[in-house]
């Protein structure tokens, strides 16, 4: 694979893990508050255990993507760090987060996660496109 092939690779990773995580946390921040005023929403969203699932599938693969390849690039340290933190704390929450602390916190910490996630791909993106 040649250098621009991987460096659209990881611009698209980037992007989708950045989009992937931030739906995640509307969809933290927000659901509570739709769900009060009565809103029809889809069925996915109103099924935690499948949305977690499915945002596992889109923005873990996108992450690994996005990191390995950005950091074989840039060699940043704090890109793949706060990757790895991030991912390990958003996998674990959308895995055992409710029995491990509650819905409460489970949601505060998804949402400390998420942003972490989009704080490494948005410096990672940044970082490639810099060099």
């Amino acid at each position: 694979m040649i250098a621009s092939d991987s460096g659209i690779i990881q611009r698209i990773a980037d992007g989708i893990g950045a989009f992937g995580s931030i739906v995640c946390t509307v969809h933290c921040l927000l659901l509570p508050t739709l769900l009060v005023t009565g809103s029809s929403l889809p069925p996915l969203l109103l099924n935690e255990d499948a949305f977690h699932w499915l945002l596992l599938f889109v923005v873990v693969p996108s992450a690994f993507i996005a990191f390995f390849i950005g950091s074989r690039h840039h060699r940043d340290w704090l890109v793949l760090t706060l990757g790895a933190i991030s991912l390990t704390l958003f996998i674990t929450l959308a895995t055992v987060g409710h029995d491990l602390f509650g819905h409460d916190w489970e949601r505060r910490l998804m949402v400390i996660a998420s942003l972490m996630i989009v704080t490494a791909h948005v410096r990672n993106y940044w970082l490639c496109h810099r060099s």
